[in-house]
């Protein structure tokens, strides 16, 4: 393979057919090993090709990118060893003699018919490969998965995001390289001929004088691939959780069928407060403040509960009565807020109640002392340890299957919003919609910086619609002016 035959493949009009005739070549393609990722000290990440040597730029690349989080710094270093892989399968090179929209088009029909997870563990594997590892749809794969389809159209086993993700994280590396390496300065101006969009960005504070635009890469056009961010962030109405889904979700936590209280009580949370799943698993409570014999909390009962719970946790006296209140610890770095439980204490009480006597009698026969962490693993391997955030989408996924086995709706397919994220999105919506509450009042509830931009531009319209709300305590123009004036105090009273 050669740059004279990837051109003739790459510049084919139709991308379904280019595609196919892409796999058809990697089918055929024998390999002699491919790049490898290894950890150097002080955690650094570096890309060996498969004779062994250090691929420079990109391993300077990942060493500029040390101050990020270690799962960002992962997923460069994923992307780009597949785009390592990409040039080395077909001779070629950023800056070479093939145009690089055509090279990134091909990059991303590559990463469409990667095998999702192959049977390939470590370096050595890695190194001595001779077949490309395909998914089963589209060729010869080292492990069998199963097929999945949508609307007739067979899916590949990279998501949308995934094949988005992979030509983002490129194209930065591609436009560094083009600033901090001489030889790639020609890069730049190829880079400024890609295909472009425009983006507008709307915040309440920018408001005030209309929206503010920019032009970037469409990335999306360039990968052939729709991302749900793109276009606009705005949510439809029909792709959030409807009340009976909800319900319908509720009944396939019901421990007649899980087996366990606590994965409706999580269902409980997310739909009452709105918190992410990093959230969850983080929430906490003091261990002493609990009686160890899970039967003495069973005969205390839930009024007991609600008097010696302590830590994150809390029954909170308000002036209009008793509310179970919530400290949430979000990401790291992210500061940590208070949000109250608003609808029907009592189900709330009992939700808790039965899955912290589960909880105690778990801990009392794991073996282990009480790190305090809310929830716990119920596995033979897991049991009494803290869940852990991939967890809570297992958990969501069983029971999105428990829903279609039941009713035969298959809700992964009728909401693009179908992960335990989609909580969060009702609750936002209920908040905006059904109880009428102002913007601010939402975006310290949820966790929002107030005056940022994420509440206005995901549920923007809600807010531009919901005149016919009777309690709305403010319109938008009121927090416009509100915040337009508080921004002109302090650049100095003008």
């Amino acid at each position: 393979m050669g740059s004279f035959e990837f051109l003739r493949i790459a510049f084919h009009d139709d991308p379904v057919v280019r595609r196919d005739k892409f796999t058809e070549a990697y089918r055929q393609k024998q390999v002699d090993g491919l790049h490898y990722l290894v950890m150097l000290d002080g955690g650094a990440v570096a890309l060996r090709r498969p004779d062994f040597t250090l691929h420079d730029e990109i391993t300077h690349f990942l060493s500029v990118l040390r101050r990020r989080r270690p799962n960002t710094r992962n997923r460069y270093a994923q992307a780009l060893k597949k785009f390592a892989d990409f040039c080395l399968v077909w001779g070629v090179e950023p800056g070479g003699p093939v145009p690089l929209e055509p090279l990134l088009r091909g990059f991303a029909d590559y990463v469409k018919v990667l095998h999702p997870k192959p049977m390939i563990r470590n370096r050595l594997d890695w190194v001595t490969v001779r077949t490309l590892p395909l998914h089963p749809v589209f060729g010869p794969a080292v492990l069998q998965l199963e097929v999945r389809e949508k609307d007739g159209v067979v899916v590949a086993g990279m998501s949308r995001s995934q094949v988005y993700d992979c030509l983002s994280f490129t194209l930065t590396y591609l436009r560094w390289i083009s600033r901090a390496k001489a030889r790639y300065e020609h890069l730049e101006a190829e880079i400024a001929k890609l295909p472009t969009r425009t983006v507008t960005r709307r915040s309440l504070i920018a408001g005030t004088a209309g929206a503010t635009t920019r032009t970037v890469t469409d990335i999306a056009e360039l990968a052939g691939v729709f991302h749900p961010h793109l276009e606009s962030a705005e949510l439809r109405p029909d792709t959030i959780f409807t009340d009976e889904e909800v319900a319908e979700l509720y009944g396939a936590a019901d421990p007649s069928r899980s087996g366990t209280y606590r994965d409706q009580f999580i269902l409980a949370l997310m739909e009452g407060v709105g918190i992410r799943r990093t959230a969850v698993v983080n929430i906490r409570i003091r261990p002493e403040s609990l009686p160890v014999d899970a039967g003495r909390m069973v005969s205390e009962g839930p009024d007991g509960l609600r008097d010696r719970l302590k830590g994150d946790l809390e029954w909170v006296r308000y002036p209009t009565g008793h509310r179970w209140v919530l400290t949430v610890r979000p990401h790291k770095g992210k500061p940590s807020y208070s949000v109250s439980y608003e609808f029907n204490q009592g189900p709330f009480t009992q939700a808790l109640f039965l899955w912290m006597t589960e909880r105690q009698a778990i801990m009392a026969t794991s073996g282990q002392p009480d790190h305090g962490y809310l929830f716990v693993g119920l596995s033979r391997t897991n049991r009494g340890r803290p869940l852990r955030e991939g967890a809570i989408n297992l958990v969501f996924n069983r029971l999105l299957e428990r829903v279609r086995e039941s009713t035969g709706r298959d809700l992964k397919q009728e909401r693009d919003h179908a992960t335990p994220h989609g909580m969060r999105h009702k609750f936002v919506t209920n908040e905006l919609t059904v109880a009428g509450r102002s913007v601010p009042e939402v975006q310290k509830r949820v966790g929002h910086k107030v005056g940022g931009t994420t509440l206005v531009e995901t549920y923007y319209h809600w807010v531009q619609n919901r005149r016919t709300v009777p309690e709305q305590a403010h319109s938008l123009r009121s927090m416009l002016e509100l915040w337009r004036e508080l921004d002109l105090r302090l650049r100095g009273g003008q």
